[in-house]
């Protein structure tokens, strides 16, 4: 062989064409494979994820609810025995006016009576205040505030 015939033959060697690969690809849904199993996975993990959200906060909504209720009523319970004590405490001084007045109690008898009604009525307006933000934190928990 001579140079230039093992030129041309080296010339028909690479002018001789090969396969291409093709450049389409299979959409990713074709067939059974396990590109498609690992894709419905990732979904049920996906759903299995927001479900478990959605209990989370199931679960905070109806603990803030229980939590709330039981401050209101904790509250009421404040209330009425604060409201017995002021009464209490008026009962007193209206004893400690009457006994001053007959001259059988003391300046110092009715000024104690009339501090003891007045701190009463000072924590009724407190468990009152209790109970009102007891009651808007209940309201906040069952979405209405």
């Amino acid at each position: 062989m001579s140079p230039a015939s093992s030129r041309g033959t080296s010339a028909s060697r690479s002018s001789v064409s090969t396969p291409t690969t093709s450049t389409r690809r299979a959409p990713r849904h074709a067939g059974l494979g396990r590109g498609g199993q690992e894709h419905d996975g990732k979904r049920g993990i996906a759903r299995e994820a927001q479900r478990a959200q959605r209990d989370l906060i199931l679960h905070q909504v109806r603990a803030d609810v229980d939590s709330a209720r039981l401050a209101v009523r904790a509250a009421l319970a404040l209330l009425e025995a604060d409201q017995e004590a002021v009464e209490a405490a008026s009962e007193r001084q209206r004893l400690a006016e009457a006994r001053y007045a007959s001259g059988a109690g003391s300046a110092l008898e009715l000024s104690d009576a009339i501090l003891s009604r007045t701190s009463a009525e000072a924590q009724l307006v407190q468990a009152e205040y209790q109970l009102a933000s007891a009651r808007a934190q209940l309201l906040r928990a069952l979405g209405r505030g």
